[in-house]
């Protein structure tokens, strides 16, 4: 059985893990020497319970509650819930999770006890336990992104759109690429929720929805009529984390929205209360969907021999890779290949200055090791028919004796001058 549990920054953490051991740490975890008969690894102490039962009753410490996750029993409407933030920090995550279950279980509770929660009402078509519409799978899946570099809301855009179109079943998303925790261009920055015919995301509202809107939209989706756009009242969610923590005076913090109101808005409902519950319907009214650079989409099939098109490029987390808006169909790319397709990448500020000439490949080993190449990533624009083209260097963390002369071991978005904070315009020219 897994567990998570939520608990302030230097307190111990107690789980069990997937093994049934239970493992004990620090949040944030810190390096801690051997307890008892315990293994450790890396930042956590993994020890029998008995011996941690002790070890704690030794020191005179009270275990934190235990918040039990991914095997929580589940009879809700959906298959999923997607975690995507933008921090690589186990403990953080781990908390927003243990408020996402700790929310689903106490709406769940009640809706199955028909116990009413005053204000929050229940989604009227999973309020009866026996309705075969409204079973799932049985076990709530969790999907954890955290490689979403710091406040790049566009490379979010990627990942949600990438969950919301490929991942079967119904889901129930929070997404944490926030910035701003609050302080938005409106001054009351728009938390949101977006409800769609077979899933929910929960988030802000600054342009990390925009792809995943766009190909509703394409797809002939209205806005009012086959998805809605709410704007969160915090006031509502406050006092639903009054009733569910037991605690009249509790004030939702102002520093961490994932695990203190995207998280447990999220897990109320996907536990059955009605997403409504939780709107300010009067700033709803005419609510838009904030839009990002990838929303844009460029098909490079379009561009012909001689002419250009701007672009975006943002860089990954991994190996200097660089992610754009632009896109292409399988059967396109197979063309332009046959074709030899070349472009070069442009500075769009000056024209006159080349960064990379770019061949169109299959895959990185088409070009010597330190060469850049052109291919198809593993984002959907619009599922299944186009996916995202991405640059890349060959072999680009390694310094390998095939590399020309103008390989200096980094990958790129070095040589094209872009980073992971927000995307950078660029111009791709078609050579050939």
């Amino acid at each position: 059985m897994t567990a998570h549990v939520q608990l302030p920054a230097q307190k111990p953490i107690l789980y069990t893990g997937q093994t049934g051991q239970a493992r004990f740490g620090q949040n944030p975890a810190v390096r801690m020497g051997k307890m008892g008969e315990g293994e450790v690894s890396g930042k956590t102490a993994v020890i029998p319970a008995d011996l941690l039962a002790q070890s704690l009753k030794s020191q005179r410490m009270a275990a934190p509650k235990i918040h039990f996750g991914f095997n929580l029993p589940y009879d809700g409407v959906y298959d999923h819930v997607v975690a995507i933030t933008d921090f690589n920090d186990q403990s953080s995550n781990a908390r927003a999770e243990a408020a996402f279950w700790q929310s689903l279980k106490f709406a769940q509770i009640n809706r199955l006890r028909q116990k009413e929660i005053p204000g929050f009402p229940f989604n009227p078509d999973i309020t009866d336990p026996l309705a075969e519409e409204f079973k799932a799978s049985g076990v709530l899946k969790l999907h954890s992104v955290t490689d979403v570099p710091g406040g790049n809301t566009s490379f979010a855009a990627l990942q949600l759109n990438e969950f919301g179109d490929t991942l079967a079943g119904r889901k129930v998303v929070f997404h944490v690429t926030d910035p701003g925790v609050g302080n938005g261009r409106n001054g009351d920055h728009d938390r949101t929720i977006l409800v769609t015919k077979d899933h929910v995301f929960v988030g802000p509202n600054n342009g990390s929805l925009a792809l995943y809107v766009e190909n509703l939209q394409r797809q002939g989706q209205k806005p009012g009529e086959d998805f809605r756009l709410y704007q969160i009242d915090i006031n509502k969610v406050q006092e639903y984390e009054r009733r569910r923590l037991g605690r009249p005076d509790y004030e939702i913090p102002g520093i961490y929205h994932g695990r203190d109101l995207f998280a447990p808005v999220a897990g109320a409902i996907a536990g059955g209360v009605q997403p409504e519950a939780f709107a300010d319907l009067t700033k709803s009214r005419g609510l838009t969907v904030r839009t990002t650079a990838f929303a844009d989409t460029q098909d490079i099939s379009l561009i012909a021999p001689g002419f250009s098109a701007e672009f975006y490029g943002v860089q990954d987390n991994t190996c200097e890779n660089v992610k754009t808006n632009l896109t292409l169909s399988a059967d396109d790319h197979r063309r332009l290949i046959g074709e030899g397709a070349v472009f070069e990448v442009v500075n769009a500020n000056d024209p006159d200055k080349k960064l990379a000439e770019v061949p169109l490949k299959k895959q990185f080993s088409e070009v010597r090791a330190g060469k850049p190449v052109a291919y198809l990533g593993s984002h959907y624009a619009e599922f299944p028919k186009r996916r995202f083209v991405e640059f890349a260097l060959n072999l680009s963390t390694i310094n390998g004796t095939e590399a020309d002369d103008t390989y200096d071991g980094h990958g790129a978005a070095s040589r094209l001058g872009v980073d992971k904070a927000q995307p950078q315009r660029l111009l791709l020219r078609r050579v050939r």
